[in-house]
Formats: structure tokens, C-alpha cells, sequence
């Protein structure tokens, strides 16, 4: 039986785990991946779902792989997270702190809704809404306005695409670029985007921010604090 959270928090997790199939080696991926047998968690890019690496909590194929260890207790692939159990009431900021590849960014795709559990409940009262480097990487790389782009994004995280079009004026302000909407997707660097996704963030006004985008030491980062 598992407990209901009280009205003051924000957000619960209750013995959340993650488990993800041993990767194999890539040709064959690739291969599975053009006759549809390469199933993307959700239907999300590899980025998004953890199937593919997008921060330090992915694994390469340089690696090398103890399948004893990876195998865990679940005997069906890696465990990245393992048991977690967190609450958190409002008006409060809580940082993940641990090695590479503990699963921290895993940990928020499961507090975003992103990824399912493989055990255990998480329970947000309110909007999550992530703010992660692997977002960066999955906007459009050309062909693509910010303007038809970030929808696009927002979807594939759960976003309504009408709540990002709301919040289009909050992000040309918090950027102070009027005509970015019109700027190419693909033109743009890597700090650029990740200033993009941010900013698309904090103009949603969540209840409940995830963010592994490093605040930058700019004016763009006065403005986000």
C-alpha cells in the first residue's frame, strides 16, 4: 500500500527505479533501427529516452562492460536508478549531487514524466518541466525556425505546444534577441541552445523546474536567478 502525499508537497517519490537494456554493439543497433525492431522508449529520440548517451549518466560503447555489474538485480539490463525515495514540499531547491553515472538526469526525466519507472510511483502535484542538456541535442539541427522548433521540443517532453507559443514573449525578453524567433535552429552554438532551452523553462513558470543546464555567470544568468 502506498501513502498519498500530504497537501504541502510538490512533489513524491516512493522505491523509484530505472532499468535500461544492455546496449548492444552498434552495428546492430543500427541495423535493428532501420527495420523498426529498435523500440525508442515513448517514441522519444534515443536522447531523450536514455537509449542513447546525452550526458554523463549514458554509457559509450568504448566502455568496457562487466555485464555482472550491469545486469544488477533485475537480471534484464542496467540499473541506473535504484531505489530512490523523495519528498520535496514547495518554495524549495534540492540538488543531486553524485559521480558520473549515478543517474542523476535520469532521475529527472523520471521526476518529468519523460521516462516511466521500471518500479516504484512518482507523484508531481502541479507542471514539471525539464530543462536538460539532452534537449539541446535533439532541436533541429536545420530547416527550423526557434519559432516552429521549440513547440516541436515542448511536445516531446509533455509540453502543450499552445503553452510554449504563450510563453514566447517571456523568452525573447529573457534572451533580449526581438527577432529571435526568426533565427535558424541550426545556425545556433551549443551554450546558445542551452540558453534557449532554459529560458523556454522559466517562461513556462513550472511548479516544478528540473534543470542540469548550468546557470551561466552572464546576464542572461542574473536574469534566470
Amino acid at each position: 500500500m502506498t501513502s498519498v502525499p500530504g497537501p504541502d508537497l510538490r512533489l513524491s517519490l516512493e522505491d523509484v527505479s530505472k532499468d535500461y537494456p544492455l546496449p548492444g554493439p552498434m552495428r546492430l543497433r543500427r541495423a535493428f533501427s532501420r527495420l523498426r525492431g529498435l523500440h525508442l522508449e515513448d517514441g522519444l529520440p534515443g536522447a531523450i529516452s536514455g537509449l542513447e548517451a546525452d550526458d554523463d549518466d549514458e554509457m559509450t560503447e568504448e566502455e568496457p562492460v562487466d555485464d555482472a555489474a550491469l545486469l544488477g538485480e533485475t537480471g534484464l539490463g542496467r540499473r541506473v536508478v535504484a531505489g530512490v525515495t523523495l519528498q520535496a514540499p514547495g518554495a524549495c531547491a534540492i540538488a543531486l549531487v553524485g559521480p558520473e553515472g549515478a543517474g542523476k538526469t535520469v532521475l529527472l526525466k523520471l521526476i518529468g514524466g519523460i521516462v516511466p519507472p521500471s518500479e516504484g510511483r512518482v507523484v508531481v502535484r502541479g507542471t514539471a518541466v525539464p530543462a536538460l542538456n539532452a534537449m539541446g541535442l535533439i532541436l533541429p539541427v536545420r530547416g527550423d525556425t526557434v519559432k516552429s522548433a521549440l513547440p516541436q521540443l515542448g511536445a516531446m517532453v509533455g509540453i502543450a505546444p499552445r503553452a510554449v507559443r504563450d510563453s514566447f514573449d517571456g523568452i525573447l525578453e529573457m534572451m533580449e534577441a526581438p527577432a529571435l524567433l526568426k533565427s535558424s535552429t541550426g545556425l545556433m552554438e551549443s551554450k546558445r541552445r542551452r540558453e534557449l532551452i532554459l529560458a523556454m523553462a522559466l517562461s513556462l513558470e513550472p511548479d516544478v523546474l528540473l534543470l542540469d543546464i548550468p546557470i551561466p555567470d552572464s546576464e542572461f544568468g542574473d536574469r534566470c536567478l
